[in-house]
C-alpha cells in the first residue's frame, strides 16, 4: 500500500512516498546525540530520518505501518 511520511525538514515540510509492502523492517538509533528512524526496504535500500528515533515516533511509525486503512503520518510537525 502507498503511504505518506511528512516530516519537518530546515526548508519546510519534506514528504517521502513509500510502498508499505516494500518495507523489510525499520528500527530507531542514537548516534552523536540524536536519535534516527531508520526503514529498510527490499533490495536494501534505506531511508534514515534524524530526529524521529525515539519511542513515541517508534511507537506511532509501527502503528502507522500496520494499519490499511491510515495512509498518512506527520513526524514531528
Amino acid at each position: 500500500m502507498l503511504k505518506t511520511i511528512h516530516i519537518q525538514a530546515q526548508s519546510g515540510v519534506a514528504s517521502y512516498y513509500v510502498n508499505s509492502e516494500h518495507i523489510t523492517h525499520f528500527y530507531g538509533e542514537a548516534e552523536s546525540g540524536k536519535s534516527y528512524l531508520v526503514i529498510y526496504f527490499v533490495g536494501g535500500a534505506y531511508l534514515r530520518l534524524s530526529g524521529y528515533g525515539d519511542s513515541a515516533s517508534l511507537s506511532a511509525f509501527e502503528d502507522f505501518i500496520k494499519d490499511d486503512k491510515t495512509q498518512e503520518i506527520e513526524l514531528g510537525l
